[in-house]
């Protein structure tokens, strides 16, 4: 699944800025993409959890959010968002990118703190 995520994130990221993107730049571009989608998700969810009078980032995936809002405590969803865009930052270092979605994962899983 990962892998195909991956293809489509590439696909993606060449899409938005031209075919003669690196190989390796897509995967970060892309990587950020999906970083984005994840955190939207959760922020969702904390906008559910907490009531918030404002419109969902992702409407078409409001039971996901909901799920997510029913799952975790409202500490652990902005902890989850927050690690996020932390990894997104280091996602542009010379990151493993392999060691920054077992991250994720876990992070999303769990709302364990993110070991990057």
């Amino acid at each position: 699944m990962a892998e195909g995520l991956s293809d489509w994130a590439v696909a993606q990221a060449k899409d938005a800025d031209g075919a003669a993107l690196s190989k390796n730049l897509a995967l970060r571009q892309g990587a950020g993409m999906l970083l984005e989608l994840v955190a939207g998700a959760f922020a969702d969810a904390l906008t559910l959890a907490t009531g918030a009078d404002r419109p969902l980032a992702h409407p078409d995936q409001a039971e996901v959010a909901r799920t997510l809002a029913g799952r975790f405590r409202l500490e652990q969803l902005a902890e989850v968002i927050e690690g996020l865009s932390r990894l997104e930052q280091v996602l542009w270092r010379n990151v493993n990118a392999k060691i920054l979605w077992d991250n994720v994962a876990i992070s999303c899983a769990s709302a364990a703190p993110l070991g990057l």
